[in-house]
């Protein structure tokens, strides 16, 4: 598992092997949403 912080400007930075994986590029967009186990993101 990797890791990773949120930034002051609540940003956080996704892996690179992930984004590469998931073939997610700059303006990808996100559904966010909250789960009894944490904030899952999904691609819209």
């Amino acid at each position: 598992m990797e890791s990773t912080k949120l930034s002051s400007k609540g940003q956080v930075i996704l892996p690179a092997a992930i984004r590469t994986a998931r073939r997610w590029t700059p303006g990808t967009e996100f559904a966010v949403l909250e789960t009894a186990d944490g904030v899952l993101l999904k691609p819209k």
